[in-house]
Formats: structure tokens, C-alpha cells, sequence
């Protein structure tokens, strides 16, 4: 069984970041956000960032 269904047809992924008004409750900036989600993506095989 293939654990990774679209690895070989590959998957185009987008993500999604955002600030919280509170920012006392906001513990990563936008950049950060899309460095994490960036990363996790990259390690994700047949996965391509298409949008932000």
C-alpha cells in the first residue's frame, strides 16, 4: 500500500497565513508562517507550493 497516494502525480499545495488582531496571542510573524509552511511542504514528497 502507497502511504503517500499523490506523490507520484504530485500535489500543487497553497497556503495560507494570517495575523491575529491580539497580537499579544500572535507568536509567529507572517514570514515566519510561510517559512514553516514552505519547509513542511519541501519535506512532503510530489508536494509543490503553488500559491501563497
Amino acid at each position: 500500500m502507497n502511504e503517500q497516494p499523490y506523490a507520484q502525480a504530485g500535489m500543487r499545495v497553497a497556503t495560507y497565513t494570517r495575523i491575529s488582531t491580539d497580537e499579544e496571542h500572535q507568536p509567529y510573524s507572517l514570514e515566519a508562517q510561510a517559512e514553516r509552511l514552505s519547509a513542511y511542504i519541501r519535506s512532503q514528497e510530489g508536494w509543490e507550493l503553488s500559491r501563497r
